[in-house]
């Protein structure tokens, strides 16, 4: 029985492993063919280079880009860390008839195919008589980051004992300044977690964003998407593997910081 336990374990874990590999492999094909001297895809690579990436920085096409992405996700963060903060905090303390169907709700837009959203999206800003903005680029970020915020947040919140705000108000403090000096720095994990998944989702959108995003403005993932359609030089894999290093180095980097912060923390409690 031991032995076949081990076997078991064993398979699975050699299966984690070629799963993973599997889907991997195409990131790394990227990542790699990034540093690749030569002028088109070749393995194994020639020589190793930055001259693609230096390309990139050149680019006035591609630096644009960047900028708009980089202020797209930022206040689509912002405005998401706001409402899906105070949402969070009404459906698990204000006792709101149907809070269970205000989440379901809330939550809809993650259901929703993202060319189905852009298209009804687009549609409805047509109806409204409302032309193609930044302003409403961000609008509909919003809609589609927001549910990953509350899904973040609501359980921190919901797991908060109602005797910290209990103890806040006997002492005289108002709902206000217990919401700013209790649930706010208890809850700032999850905050910033959604915040940052916010950010990532909306700097990796892609397909939505063709349908709202203004004349004249690009998206990092859609000046890829151009680019495609007339090139294929190195350049798209260097923007590649910049993607990938802000998609996962930044969660890795707030990994680190959270986990400085809490044995430091814990320090001054010993």
């Amino acid at each position: 029985m031991t032995h076949h336990s081990s076997t078991v374990r064993y398979g699975l874990g050699v299966y984690t492993i070629f799963l993973f590999l599997f889907l991997l492999a195409p990131i790394a094909v990227i990542c790699i063919a990034a540093f690749n001297s030569a002028q088109y895809v070749t393995f194994p690579i020639e020589s190793f280079s930055m001259r693609w990436f230096a390309a990139l920085w050149q680019d006035p096409t591609i630096l644009n880009a960047l900028v708009a992405s980089l202020k797209l996700g930022l206040a689509t963060a912002l405005i998401c860390v706001t409402l899906g903060t105070t949402a969070a905090y009404a459906i698990a303390r204000l006792n709101l008839p149907g809070a269970r169907y205000y989440q379901l709700f809330l939550t809809l837009p993650i259901l929703v195919p993202h060319l189905i959203l852009g298209v009804g999206l687009l549609l409805a800003f047509r109806m409204l008589g409302l032309s193609r903005s930044f302003a409403l680029l961000v609008a509909g970020h919003v809609a589609l980051t927001l549910p990953f915020v509350i899904i973040t947040i609501l359980p921190r919140v919901q797991a908060l004992p109602r005797a910290l705000e209990e103890a806040a108000y006997t002492l005289g403090a108002g709902p206000l300044e217990t919401f700013w000096r209790i649930v706010l720095p208890i809850c700032w994990p999850a905050i910033l977690a959604g915040g940052l998944l916010s950010f990532l989702v909306s700097f990796d959108e892609v397909t939505a964003t063709l349908f709202w995003r203004p004349t004249g403005v690009e998206t990092l993932p859609t000046q890829i998407m151009g680019m495609l359609n007339y090139s294929t030089d190195q350049r798209l894999n260097a923007l590649g593997a910049f993607m990938t290093a802000i998609s996962a180095g930044l969660p890795l980097i707030a990994y680190l910081v959270a986990t400085v912060l809490r044995k430091k923390k814990d320090t001054k409690t010993s």
